[in-house]
């Protein structure tokens, strides 16, 4: 018996003493043509306790080493961006080595042959782009802003809005919707050095929000190695027309072990100290009323942006962000009225106090490629006083109060699911979201003198609830294939607390998509593609009831206005791995939420929650390029939207000849690195035309101009010089027509300045090596 004992316990020992045994996973990576793969990023974890993981990169000579307790069943990933991901299934009793051999991915953008090198623009099977950051020349000082410039197919502009391919964007960073904050001032806010990649998504799939057009996806960074990176940065630009604006931002990342945190801080302080419009009412064919307007303004924004990323264990990852932004806009504006029929004259005069905060939470927590979980939720307290003061031929004096106060909340629940078949050629994917949105408002027109009053106080709750599926084929190495449908439930409340109607409509949209890859040969694919989205109307365009500006000025809602669907055919072509052309054809139903204004002397304008529709044809080439060792790089690109409004309903009459929707535009970027440390930049914008139902361009060119330069040994110190618009000022001419009437109105836009940035990096941690990463340490971070 003691004997039979004495065995078990051998036994036992022996078995735990194996089972803690160590043992040793090494060897080499190589490419087809023999030559070593660095910071190839390897991952090893034992499938019968996936909490017991390893992870490495490999060296510069292609070789790696690992050491694990021994398992029967383990598996291998193998990941790099240059390359495609390879996966083994191994049993690891003993040690182990092992050569691997990684194949380059079909579809890389870049001719620089350096060995695990980013590229700079990679093409997807999908058919959009990827840009890698890094690998942008003369963004080190950069705000996310200033860099969708330099990007292909991206026109961003102060005055004009961010488009992709001449479509309306929807903005989002790390795959999170951001379209409920100012986008302008989130992308001045965030620096170009705390993103990694830009997605670029003008082919957009069922599992794509319906409500856009197209995707810029901003994707931080993030750190596989511990210890800490960061930059701190100051700034400013003084404008040709006494504005200027300073700024600051700082960013910094740690890691250790398997938490990654990392939080950005930014404040710009924004002074115009006047800009003019001019404009002129033309009532029955008349000129009827002339007016010289000025303004200052004064705007500071601050903001916060904090994520954290935690590997609970392999394929398991959660991420937490919140975002602050807090904003105040002050503004004094005077105008000077000329009634050309009577010889009048008026003069206005007013001050605008608009403070705004908002602030926003997540939470994903991902499963692998399987499965992800998402919940969001977004507070913001806004406010608009302004106090007019009116005075006609010096004999009355108006003085007018408009106050309004916002609260919205919005809470989104996601989960998507994602499953690959058949050796991975079959790939389903479906999901579905809901997201809850309340506004409660608050707006009042008083008028002292005047018997006129509006009191606009209602309580919206906006509930979508959506759900896609898709399915993607890989019909071939060559083809592949896509279609899904997306289903999107919107339902309002609206309770007009002021009095009046109250509204309640329900709205079902079906949005299908569809596209399909013909890789013809390495160097050419074409993707043929059908989207559709849809416009949902706003709170205030459906609400009835009038809502004033001044004493003469109202607007006044729909509550039958319908959503605007839009629907997309389009063919995207890639040339030699360079040149990308796309050219489509859109369809969709526009509203214009203007307002009927009755102020006598000819002058009458009769448009209320007009609809229209817009049918246009559309042509965009990108073209990036590479020359001299990648020593001159940039790219051109050209956008052509040319299409005319058709149908007017409720009354709105288009002029004849007054009904063109064209644009047309040339753009190009252009870095030249004198020396590692020297680079010299260039923007080239040519807005050749520009004509739509309210607005109208003369040809216009613009010239930027950047210096950045790469100080002290350890190149830790950066600077750069900016000269923007060097020719003029933008000048933006909107008309609007409405039956026999037309307003026009020239604004003068403040784009001409110089600038100054300077900024610092600094880096260290445990397992830190300053020496071999003594400039950006770029390999440090994976996506």
């Amino acid at each position: 018996m003691k004997t039979i004992l004495f065995s078990i316990f051998i036994f036992s020992v022996l078995g735990v003493s194996a089972q803690h045994q160590q043992v040793s996973l090494s060897g080499k990576i190589t490419d087809v043509e023999g030559k070593p793969v660095a910071i190839a990023s390897l991952t090893l974890y034992n499938t019968e306790d996936s909490t017991k993981s390893v992870s490495a990169a490999s060296s510069s000579s292609g070789e790696f080493s690992l050491r694990m307790a021994a398992s029967a069943s383990a598996v291998l990933t193998v990941s790099h961006l240059v390359f495609e991901e390879k996966t083994l299934h191994l049993s690891l009793s003993k040690d182990t080595v092992l050569h691997l051999t990684l194949i380059p991915r079909s579809y890389l953008l870049d001719e620089v042959a350096v060995v695990a090198s980013k590229p700079r623009y990679v093409i997807r099977d999908d058919g959009n782009m990827t840009v890698n950051v890094e690998r942008i020349p003369g963004s080190e000082n950069d705000n996310a802003f200033d860099l969708l410039k330099k990007l292909p197919g991206v026109m961003a502009s102060d005055n004009q809005g961010i488009s992709l391919h001449g479509m309306d964007i929807e903005l989002q960073i790390d795959g999170r919707d951001m379209s409920y904050m100012d986008a302008m001032a989130l992308l001045k806010a965030l620096p170009a050095f705390s993103l990694s990649q830009v997605e670029l998504i003008s082919i957009k799939g069922a599992e794509h929000d319906g409500s856009s057009q197209a995707i810029i996806n901003l994707k931080t960074k993030r750190q596989t190695i511990d210890g800490y990176f960061g930059m701190a940065g100051v700034g400013g630009r003084n404008y040709t027309d006494d504005t200027y604006l300073g700024a600051g931002q700082a960013f910094i990342m740690f890691k250790a072990k398997d938490i990654t945190f990392s939080t950005t801080f930014s404040a710009d302080y924004f002074k115009v100290k006047a800009s003019g419009t001019d404009s002129t009412w033309f009532g029955g064919h008349q000129e009827s009323i002339v007016r010289n307007g000025y303004q200052t303004d004064r705007e500071l924004h601050l903001s916060n942006n904090s994520n954290l990323v935690w590997d609970v264990k392999p394929g398991q990852t959660l991420f937490a962000n919140v975002s602050l932004f807090d904003s105040r806009l002050d503004r004094i504006s005077e105008s000077n009225y000329q009634n050309k029929i009577d010889n009048s004259g008026m003069y206005t005069a007013a001050k605008r106090d608009a403070p705004r905060f908002l602030v926003s939470g997540n939470v994903e927590y991902q499963l692998g490629s399987v499965l992800k979980m998402y919940y969001g939720y977004v507070r913001g307290n806004s406010s608009y006083d302004e106090d007019f003061e009116n005075a006609y031929n010096d004999t009355r004096n108006v003085r007018i109060i408009h106050n309004e106060d916002n609260i919205e909340e919005q809470h989104i629940a996601k989960v998507d699911f994602s499953r690959k078949y058949l050796s991975d050629k079959l790939t389903v994917k479906a999901g579905t979201k809901a997201t809850f949105a309340f506004q409660n408002n608050d707006s009042r027109y008083i008028p002292n003198t005047l018997d006129a009053y509006s009191d606009l106080a209602f309580d919206a709750n906006e509930n979508i609830i959506t759900a896609y599926a898709s399915l993607s084929c890989k019909i071939s190495d060559k083809i592949s294939a896509t279609v899904g449908i997306r289903s999107e439930y919107t339902s309002y409340s609206i309770e007009n607390i002021s009095g009046g109607e109250n509204v309640h409509p329900d709205y079902w949209n079906y949005l299908p998509h569809g596209h399909l890859n013909i890789r013809v040969t390495p160097w050419y694919s074409v993707t043929p593609y059908f989207t559709s989205s849809v416009r949902r109307p706003q709170y205030q365009a459906l609400l009835p009831g009038k809502r004033y500006s001044d004493e003469y000025n109202y607007s006044a809602g729909n509550p039958y206005l319908q959503p605007i669907k839009s629907y997309s055919l389009a063919v995207s072509n890639t040339f030699f791995n360079r040149m990308n052309l796309r050219a489509g054809f859109v369809n969709y139903r526009d509203n214009f939420n203007n307002v009927r204004i009755d102020r006598g002397n000819g002058i009458t304008e009769t448009a209320c929650m007009n609809v229209v529709d817009v049918k246009y044809f559309t042509v965009s080439a990108s073209v990036p390029f590479s020359l001299f060792a990648d020593k001159f790089s940039g790219n051109i690109n050209y956008n052509l939207n040319k299409g005319k409004y058709l149908n007017p309903r409720n009354g709105f009459i288009l002029p004849d000849g007054k009904n063109e929707n064209n644009t047309m535009n040339l753009k190009g970027y252009f870095n030249f690195q004198v020396t590692p440390s020297i680079g010299v930049n260039s923007q080239v914008n040519y807005q050749i035309k520009n004509t739509t139902l309210q607005t109208e361009h003369d040809p216009y060119a613009s010239l930027d101009l950047g210096l950045n330069m790469a100080l002290l040994k350890s190149r830790q110190l950066s600077l750069t010089l900016s000269a923007c618009d060097v020719f003029k000022s933008v000048t933006n001419r909107y008309k609007v027509y409405y039956d026999e009437n037309v307003f026009v109105s020239d604004r003068t836009i403040p784009s001409q300045y110089v600038g100054l940035m300077v900024s610092w990096r600094f880096f260290g941690g445990k397992n830190f090596n300053k020496k071999d990463s003594e400039t950006n340490d770029t390999n440090r971070f994976t996506k």
